[in-house]
């Protein structure tokens, strides 16, 4: 899967033969994948899905397939389908704060700031230290009018990490926002 960042035709090309040698659904969820790099997102996304229902597989392997159909949506601006994958990932995997994560990043991209909050509370709750999910909680109390605890989370993140450039560029936008919530 690496590959198809790279070079998708290649990719493509060995997964095809993987799948001929009887390499079954990963086989096949390569495939799909290398096609979703492509110019062919539906297409790849449909063999990536019909390979995630596959020869029973563990729930654990079926929600990072979920998470990366997620993925994949989201890179291509499909926001909704993609946080559909991602409910579906967390159903089978709530204890997995990356997914989460993907999932609170996804929602900010929807704008829909309560989710993006939650979701990124439980990224928190599993790894506190998360750069992305300490910038998400922040970014979403801010779209919240939470100014203050925007402020607050925004903090703690720098604290731990001070040149982390997104933090950086949030603490800017959190104090536009209390400069024209004084005004």
């Amino acid at each position: 899967m690496v590959e198809a960042l790279d070079n998708n035709e290649s990719a493509f090309e060995k997964g095809l033969i993987w799948s001929g040698q009887g390499g079954g659904w990963a086989a096949e969820f390569c495939v799909g994948f290398a096609l979703s790099q492509g110019h062919q997102l539906d297409y790849g996304v449909a063999r990536m899905e019909a390979a995630s229902e596959g020869e029973n597989l563990p729930p654990d392997v079926k929600a990072v397939m979920l998470t990366q159909i997620g993925d994949v949506l989201a890179q291509n601006r499909q926001f909704e389908a993609a946080q559909i994958r991602y409910d579906a990932a967390l159903a089978l995997e709530i204890g997995n704060s990356e997914l989460w994560l993907a999932s609170a990043n996804n929602q900010i991209a929807l704008s829909h700031w309560a989710e993006a909050l939650s979701a990124s509370e439980a990224a928190l709750a599993l790894n506190p230290q998360s750069p992305g999910a300490l910038e998400v909680k922040a970014r979403a109390l801010l779209a919240l009018g939470r100014r203050q605890e925007a402020a607050a989370a925004l903090d703690a993140a720098l604290t731990l990490y001070p040149e982390d450039i997104k933090l950086l560029v949030l603490r800017g936008d959190i104090r536009e926002a209390q400069r024209q919530e004084a005004r």
